[in-house]
This record gives structure tokens, C-alpha cells and sequence, in this order.
């Protein structure tokens, strides 16, 4: 390519885009029906990138993903601890930080890593949420009354009745 090509695409790379309101609710830099538009059509893009990655094949079998539950114990307990940390972290952000977002951890990692990165990853990986889970490392299963079932009795699913329509639905 020519020094003026370079140029061109140079000039023509486009400016900041300041379209995230972190700071205040409805006072956006668009017109709110537009960030609304745009908004609504990166979640639907996100579902048919999510439908087309996750289908699965004519004989059944679904896209590659790495075996996360089954790394080393010591990756995992150190995952884990890393996880753990994060959310203390975050939490401690969130409670005695700044209330400036834009300087804050906390919204930062909750809207950008938290929302569209660790979704992207998973889609990508698999369930990393078993691994990373902070509330499942602070409190294993069977500890604390976490791992507590339904009674025998519910069967599987528990009644729905409305009094106030008549609509009944059992197992």
C-alpha cells in the first residue's frame, strides 16, 4: 500500500465514540430512541451469533469445548481462588471506592468483562461458570444447607394454582 492510502484510511479512522452513559441514567450523548435501536439490535445480534456458534451438526454433535471442570485440581482450586479474590474485590469497589464509575472497578468490570466477556467465553469454552463461581467455592455443596432438594412429596415440579383465574397446573 501507498503512504497515501495509509493516510487515507489514517483520516477516515473514526473519532471516539462516546455512547455509554456509565455516569447518568438518561443523560446519553444520542437521542435515547436511537440508543434504545442500537442497544436492542446488539442483543439480537449476540443471540444469532450465540445460535449459529452453539448448533449442532446432522449427527448431533456440537461445537469443540474444553473440558473445564476436568483441568488439573490445583488449576482449578487456583481458579477458584483467583475468582474469590475478584469478588472481593469488586465488592470493596463497589463499597468503599470511588463513586465516579468511570474510576471505579466495580460498573466497569460488571458491564464490560462481566456481561459481554465472560458471556462471550462461555459460549466459546464452555461452563466456566462451574468453575468460577465464587459463591460454589465459599460454600461447597452439602455445607451450610446449600444442597437442600425439594420434599419427596413436590415431585419434580411444584403446583401452579391461581385463585383468582381458576388455572391449575400439577406434575
Amino acid at each position: 500500500m501507498s503512504r497515501f492510502t495509509l493516510a487515507s484510511f489514517a483520516a477516515l479512522a473514526p473519532a471516539e465514540a462516546a455512547a455509554h452513559a456509565f455516569g447518568t441514567r438518561y443523560d446519553l450523548p444520542l437521542p435515547l430512541g436511537l440508543w434504545l435501536g442500537a442497544a436492542g439490535l446488539s442483543v439480537a445480534l449476540s443471540f444469532l451469533v450465540f445460535a449459529l456458534a452453539l448448533r449442532r451438526g446432522a449427527d448431533g454433535a456440537s461445537y469443540p469445548r474444553l473440558a473445564v471442570l476436568r483441568l488439573h485440581p490445583l488449576a482449578l482450586k487456583a481458579l477458584r481462588a483467583v475468582s474469590v479474590c475478584m469478588f472481593f474485590v469488586l465488592i470493596a469497589a463497589g463499597l468503599f471506592g470511588t463513586q465516579d464509575p468511570f474510576r471505579n472497578l466495580a460498573p466497569a468490570f460488571v458491564w464490560i468483562a462481566w456481561w459481554i466477556g465472560f458471556t462471550y467465553l462461555t459460549a466459546l469454552v464452555g461452563d466456566v461458570w462451574a468453575v468460577l463461581n465464587p459463591w460454589k467455592a465459599l460454600y461447597p455443596a452439602g455445607r451450610f444447607g446449600l444442597a437442600r432438594g425439594l420434599p419427596q412429596g413436590v415431585g419434580v415440579w411444584p403446583a401452579i394454582r391461581c385463585s383468582a383465574c381458576g388455572f391449575s397446573r400439577s406434575p
